[in-house]
């Protein structure tokens, strides 16, 4: 958090960091998600761009995020990018709780930046449901 109130007073990102704010932060063993609300209009490259410094400074895997939706499929597509998800499931247990499964393409899986426990954990505390990623 910290580091982003430093970044805002960097000049080429300044008018940029105004229009975005902070949700929440999650941390998985060495990765850590962002997410970020944004306000106005904030090109897509921002994220990657503040992905990298962040990734610098803390020295662990960092992914910035839109978290302005909760939708699933919006959040794990930044997340998991560039792998492609070709569908969500839910699956229902005979006991009546439910999980999301994401099919995500196998050739795919090799190119996600972070380790799959870490996305699946990190997804599940987002949306507040128990995800698994499948490779088909």
């Amino acid at each position: 958090m910290r580091r982003l109130i430093e970044l805002e007073e960097d000049q080429e990102l300044k008018k940029y960091m105004q229009n975005l704010s902070y949700v929440k932060a999650y941390r998985f063993e060495d990765s850590i998600v962002v997410l970020i609300q944004r306000s106005g209009d904030v090109p897509h490259d921002i994220y990657q761009r503040l992905s990298r410094i962040l990734s610098e400074s803390l020295r662990a895997r960092v992914r910035v995020i839109n978290g302005s939706s909760r939708d699933l499929k919006s959040i794990a597509s930044q997340l998991l990018f560039p792998a492609r998800i070709l569908g969500i499931n839910i699956v229902w247990l005979p006991n009546g709780t439910s999980f999301h499964v994401l099919r995500v393409s196998k050739r795919d899986l090799r190119y996600i930046s972070i380790p799959i426990e870490a996305a699946e954990k990190i997804l599940s505390l987002i949306i507040g449901s128990d995800v698994q990623i499948r490779g088909e």
